[in-house]
């Protein structure tokens, strides 16, 4: 998935459903998420928790861990993403990793590219 400008409630939210509640978790297991673009944030940490929360029930429903990489080189963006890396791998719900270099976080996932699907 990827996210550029500034990142809304409404887009988290979006993002957040299309990654977590929908019925479809067609990459459940490897979430890459590109905020290499993102400039700005307006939504408060009740909403990283909230999405942590989504990713906590998706990994109970489907009994898999899940492995989750942002690319982030902005500070505000980096900074957001760590909070949810942090909640992420302290709640259980699988490893996640944040780092400013695109390449690093595919190897990371097992990806030698960036399926379509996940763009």
């Amino acid at each position: 998935m990827r996210a550029w400008g500034e990142v809304t409630v409404l887009d988290l939210r979006a993002a957040r459903d299309e990654a977590f509640v929908s019925d479809q978790h067609a990459f459940m297991d490897n979430l890459f998420f590109d905020l290499r673009d993102v400039t700005g944030i307006s939504f408060g940490f009740t909403e990283v928790l909230a999405t942590n929360e989504a990713a906590s029930s998706a990994v109970e429903q489907s009994g898999r861990p899940m492995k989750v990489a942002c690319h982030a080189v902005k500070e505000v963006s980096f900074g957001v993403a760590r909070m949810y890396e942090q909640l992420m791998t302290s709640s259980g719900n699988g490893e996640a990793m944040v780092t400013d270099n695109r390449d690093e976080a595919l190897e990371w996932l097992g990806l030698p590219s960036i399926p379509a699907a996940l763009l």
